[in-house]
């Protein structure tokens, strides 16, 4: 067996492993006694009854009508990539029961699960986040848009309500991968909701507006929450657009950007004129590659536990991958000695 083969057996067994610890294992308690958890696969029928692998649902839009509150929806990627071509589909019926782990309503893709779209240059995808305590996990999100760095977002993952003004909703987007022009946007037509949006430990690769939250959806006068942590950010070139952009700043959300990679951005903070709330931003133990722009405003300086002009020494940038190589600096960058940026863990991790 050559070391390919090996290599392979290994992710498979490992992939099962966290399957079967995330249906049986009591003590990560991520499981209730009234929850449901099943499965969608691209190959899989949406006539099935959707409680096993072999018997998968097949679209998303089917699923998220048949999910409810702390279930969980396995996304098997030994089915091929989900196709969402022109689709927008929406969890309103699927809200998590309440804060507690094992109540949240989560997507959680094994298998290398794909998300993307097979006609890139028409209709936006749009998969809507609009239910409290909701969690995606383990998942890649694939513009597939084909073009230069600068193209229009196509496939957008939207935290959003339109039925209920000033109900907190709580997102969060964890182990997840955005490339090619894929990336998260709130609804620009909403105003007055409140989030607390936690986005941790996921890589953004060439894409145009990695988190662009445009209106006053997120207003941390009001008690949202917009946390970034030990995420890689990439953009080709010098043309990757925005990390993180809002046009209502000064009420952004932005509580915490701390133990990121950002290289080769155009603007690191992009606020469209307004003034950001400063004093509101844990900024703390960035690396800063090369970018225009790190504040559009110059409300917010580089925090002294970050640096810039280092390069991260990312595996395959141009191809996506943002994992960091063995001699990478921001290996025990962070504090207390910690990896900061992508750090892609197991589906099933117990402990976030």
């Amino acid at each position: 067996m050559n070391a390919n083969s090996i290599f392979s057996l290994h992710r498979m067994i490992k992939s099962l492993l966290c399957i079967v610890l995330l249906l049986t294992n009591a003590n990560a308690q991520l499981v209730n006694s009234e929850t449901g958890v099943f499965w969608l696969r691209n190959d899989g029928d949406d006539s099935n009854s959707g409680t096993s692998s072999a018997e998968a649902w097949q679209t998303l839009n089917h699923a998220s009508t048949e999910i409810s509150g702390g279930d969980i929806l396995i996304i098997d990627g030994n089915g091929g990539p989900i196709d969402m071509a022109g689709q927008q589909v929406s969890f309103t019926s699927a809200a998590g029961l309440d804060g507690t782990r094992n109540q949240w309503t989560r997507i959680i893709g094994v298998n290398d699960a794909t998300i993307t779209a097979s006609n890139p240059n028409t209709t936006y995808v749009i998969l809507k986040l609009d239910a409290d305590y909701l969690e995606l996990n383990n998942i890649t999100f694939d513009g597939n848009r084909g073009e230069p760095t600068y193209g229009s977002r196509y496939m957008i993952v939207r935290p959003e309500d339109q039925t209920v003004i000033g109900q907190t909703k709580n997102i969060r987007i964890v182990n997840c991968t955005f490339k090619d022009n894929a990336g998260i946007s709130n609804n620009e037509d909403n105003t007055k909701y409140v989030y607390r949006l936690f986005i941790e430990h996921c890589s953004f690769a060439n894409v145009r507006f990695a988190i662009s939250l445009e209106t006053a959806n997120f207003r941390s006068d009001l008690g949202s929450e917009v946390r970034i942590e030990n995420c890689s950010f990439y953009g080709d070139n010098n043309s990757g657009g925005w990390v993180y952009r809002s046009e209502s700043a000064s009420n952004s959300g932005l509580t915490s950007f701390k133990n990121n990679i950002v290289s080769n951005f155009h603007t690191v903070f992009r606020t469209h004129g307004t003034s950001w709330q400063a004093a509101a931003v844990e900024n703390a133990f960035n690396l800063y590659n090369t970018y225009t722009t790190f504040d559009d405003d110059g409300n917010i300086t580089v925090n002294s536990t970050s640096k810039t002009g280092i390069d991260p020494l990312f595996v395959d940038p141009a191809n996506d991958v943002l994992n960091i190589q063995a001699s990478s600096p921001a290996i025990g960058f962070g504090a207390l000695g910690q990896t900061i940026g992508f750090d892609k863990r197991s589906a099933i991790d117990a402990s976030y």
